[in-house]
């Protein structure tokens, strides 16, 4: 009997490599910017994602916990939202 086979392969043993974490980005901050620029019209919730690099559900998310607490956080339409200061 070979040892081989008595012994998986090592590559089976060891542990994959950890993959690297993106960096946390700073939603609120990058949402109210956004939206500022934006105006009154507001923008997409759609949109929002595509600029910060992010899943709409997060930022969708964000609006219903921690956006309830922003003042001047506004829903223009349908998953539409707009920042009018406060």
């Amino acid at each position: 009997m070979l040892v081989s086979e008595i012994v998986p392969s090592l590559e089976k043993l060891t542990a994959a490599k950890p993959t690297k974490r993106k960096c946390r980005k700073n939603l609120k901050e990058g949402i109210l910017k956004f939206l500022t620029a934006q105006g009154k019209k507001g923008a997409h919730v759609k949109a929002i994602a595509d600029r910060l690099g992010t899943k709409p559900a997060n930022i969708t998310a964000w609006i219903f916990s921690t956006g309830k607490k922003v003042k001047g956080l506004k829903k223009v339409k349908s998953a539409t939202y707009a920042y009018v200061g406060g």
